[in-house]
């Protein structure tokens, strides 16, 4: 008879851990946070080998408290992506997971233990609306905030029951992805909504079996949101419906080994997929309508200097309305995707002069359209 033996699980080894570190910091890009030099400093020693990852966190809460007893102020967003993304690889070093209704406060309160002002592990207890860039600043309509318990608790005790039935895979990844959407809809809390539901989708899979292909979390987490967004936004004015293939695209990356474009200007309302740009709206959603040049013949042949003055310095200032449009829009959808990118590099991209992209990320600035965090060398671009 085979003697039953109770084996503790090892630490994984560097490629895991590799592997671990760069999707939790890739997921702090959902929130627009970008880990500190000191984190990913730290990250490298742990990957290595040469630290515990027990000792990088206390080392990371070490030093963010010597700071602050020598007067040194660090951004709290910055402190938070640093504790946070150490929270993530602890809790991915191990695939030990269980699905039930406290998974979901279990990881809040994990991630944000400390962070008092976002209450962690306690469902939201207010209505909220959340402006999308994707939707052209609209919002997805969330649960009622006193349905949160009894709601979540029938979608994880569904789900738990769940078998599959068929050898289709397909069908099997369009199911983890309609429960995963799901959880996210209910938006249980105020902060950390879609890292914590991202969290919960990698140790789901890992633990009934599916071999992840993380890049995706790592690279492509701001798309994993939109896509989230598109799945349960409803517009019928503007005819606008729920739609799940972005989020398939997504999982089929990772459980399919696909090879999907997970480019979040896709997904935004007006991309227009023929013309791969924005060219159909503008940047107030109004479909644009461009006007012909008319050279002032009418039909009786002849018109006045001043009318065809009129109709051709309206046509010019149309005409130069619409290209500051699509310079903006085409930054605002290559910044949505990789919001690294310096003004030579964007220039580059989108085929114009760096004193033309200054001047559109001016404009857009001034528009309260995007907002630059951290510094000129190792900050970011937000949409907000």
């Amino acid at each position: 008879m085979m003697e039953i033996t109770y084996d503790k699980i090892p630490s994984p080894g560097a490629g895991r851990r590799l592997e671990n570190w760069n999707t939790a910091i890739g997921l702090q890009a959902i929130d627009n946070l970008t880990p500190s030099e000191k984190l990913v400093e730290l990250a490298r020693e742990h990957i290595d080998g040469k630290r515990t990852i027990d000792e990088i966190d206390y080392t990371l809460k070490t030093y963010y408290a010597d700071l602050s007893t020598q007067g040194i102020t660090t951004p709290h967003r910055q402190i938070e992506a640093d504790i946070v993304s150490t929270t993530i690889e602890r809790l991915l070093e191990t695939d030990s997971f269980v699905l039930n209704e406290g998974s979901l406060k279990a990881i809040h309160k994990a991630l944000f233990r400390g962070f008092d002002e976002y209450a962690p592990g306690e469902y939201r207890a207010y209505d909220f609306t959340k402006n999308e860039w994707v939707l052209q600043g609209d919002t997805v309509t969330y649960e009622h905030w006193e349905f949160l318990e009894e709601e979540i608790a029938a979608c994880i005790r569904s789900e738990s029951s769940y078998s599959p039935v068929g050898p289709d895979a397909k069908e099997r990844v369009a199911h983890i992805a309609g429960f995963i959407s799901e959880i996210w809809l209910y938006h249980a809390f105020r902060e950390g909504n879609t890292r914590v539901v991202a969290l919960l989708a990698i140790k789901y899979l890992r633990s009934i079996g599916y071999q992840l292909n993380n890049e995706a979390f790592e690279k492509h987490a701001l798309f994993f949101r939109n896509a989230l967004v598109r799945a349960n936004y409803r517009n019928e004015a503007i005819r606008v419906v729920p739609t799940d293939a972005y989020l398939l695209q997504f999982f089929g990356n990772i459980l399919l080994g696909e090879n999907n474009d997970l480019k979040s200007r896709r997904l935004h309302i007006y991309w227009d997929e023929r013309t791969q740009d924005f060219s159909n709206h503008d940047e107030n959603g109004a479909l644009v309508i461009v006007p012909e040049l008319s050279y002032g013949a009418d039909s009786g042949g002849s018109t006045s200097a001043d009318a065809q003055n009129g109709t051709a310095n309206g046509t010019a200032n149309g005409m130069v309305n619409n290209t500051t449009d699509e310079v903006r829009l085409a930054i605002l959808s290559i910044l949505a995707d990789e919001p690294t990118l310096s003004y030579d590099e964007i220039a580059g991209r989108i085929g114009k002069g760096r004193r033309t992209v200054a001047r559109a990320i001016r404009q857009l600035k001034d528009l309260g359209a995007i907002k630059r965090v951290g510094s000129d060398k190792s900050g970011h671009w937000v949409l907000t």
